[in-house]
């Protein structure tokens, strides 16, 4: 966990950036009266996942104040405007936030923009302009909020894991699975890749595949042991399928896969995938196994021919997101899980070790 000096730090450094996006901003002439961009509130953003909703409630705090001072408008009615707006997006979005969440960095940055833009609006009509005709106004200032929200939420997505090693909420993924990594990523979370290398897959005698398939995540934590810093959490996790009592593990090659989607070509079967997260701070584990039932439809021998060709390297043989429904039979369960990375019990980890 990171001192409170380097905390004061970074606070100062997230205050003078948004300062200087704030102030810039009041230097150009806005395109439509009441509508700027708003980067200073993708910097709020930033700083609420990388740091949590204290830090980045300081943020909108200190960098209203600064530039108000530095521009000359401190405790004017632009100032009561923009204070009110950017404390109380902070809220909203604090709130809105979750890692994996069903609102993304983009949507919470929108939720953000709306409560901005309607706060500002409420408080000009209440203090300086009580007049009806002020709210003919807001449905400019909605849309301008879903397209600068928008843009700001994208952006803080983009700049999140470039800045990860930052952050005391560092995520790192030791796996080498491109579908875990974007699950992760898509979500705006500070994900810093470390690929635990070559796992050997040979479940041994008796074994349970959920046994299997936790041993094999245990594996790939003790592989990447000692790569990463104090602070933040390391996640990683196996997936198997199994049908009739068989593992079926990555087939590794085209040949190998037309045996195996073969062998399980209209099977019911069952997708397995363990999770580790460890809390890097005190070092301690928490696991999670995650089942999902699913039946594959009867495939046409050019089908299984074109799958073994394009998932070779995927447990089954076969990649879920890449089949659709027209292959699928039905699904009972996560389906993120069939994907390789459950998202809601990778949720429910991560409020463990939030700070």
């Amino acid at each position: 966990m990171p001192s409170r000096n380097s905390d004061l730090i970074y606070i100062a450094l997230f205050i003078a950036s948004a300062s200087v996006l704030q102030i810039t901003e009041w230097m150009f002439p806005n395109p439509l009266p009441g509508v700027k961009l708003g980067l200073a509130n993708m910097v709020t953003l930033v700083a609420l996942i990388l740091y949590g909703v204290k830090f980045a409630i300081w943020v909108a705090v200190g960098r209203t104040i600064l530039s108000s001072i530095i521009i000359g408008t401190f405790f004017s009615p632009t100032f009561v405007l923009s204070f009110s707006g950017a404390v109380t997006a902070a809220l909203v979005m604090g709130l809105l936030y979750r890692p994996l969440g069903k609102l993304s960095p983009i949507g919470v940055s929108i939720s953000g923009a709306v409560i901005h833009n309607l706060i500002q609006i409420l408080i000009v009509y209440l203090i300086f302009v009580k007049h009806p005709g002020i709210m003919f106004i807001f449905p400019l200032l909605l849309a301008a909020a879903v397209i600068t929200g928008g843009l700001n939420g994208y952006l803080a997505k983009k700049i999140v894991p470039r800045i990860a090693e930052f952050s005391p909420r560092r995520i790192y993924l030791a796996s080498s699975s491109p579908r875990r990594r974007k699950i992760l990523k898509r979500a705006g979370l500070p994900v810093i890749i470390i690929p635990p290398g070559e796992v050997e897959e040979i479940p041994r005698q008796g074994e349970a595949p959920k046994e299997y398939a936790m041993r094999q995540a245990e594996n790939k934590l003790r592989l990447v042991a000692g790569k990463f810093k104090v602070s933040g959490s390391v996640i990683t996790g196996d997936t198997v399928v199994v049908c009739g009592g068989n593992i079926f593990l990555k087939p590794g090659s085209s040949e190998k896969a037309v045996k195996m989607l073969s062998r399980l070509n209209g099977k019911e079967q069952v997708v397995i995938t363990a999770v580790i997260l460890k809390d890097l701070s005190n070092g301690r584990k928490y696991r999670r196994t995650v089942t999902t039932n699913l039946k594959m439809k009867e495939l046409s021998r050019e089908d299984i021919l074109k799958f073994s060709r394009e998932h070779y390297d995927k447990a089954g043989g076969y990649a879920i997101q890449g089949m659709k429904d027209r292959y699928i039979e039905y699904i009972k369960g996560s389906y993120s899980n069939v994907v390789g990375f459950p998202k809601g019990q990778v949720r429910q980890l991560l409020k463990k070790v939030r700070l």
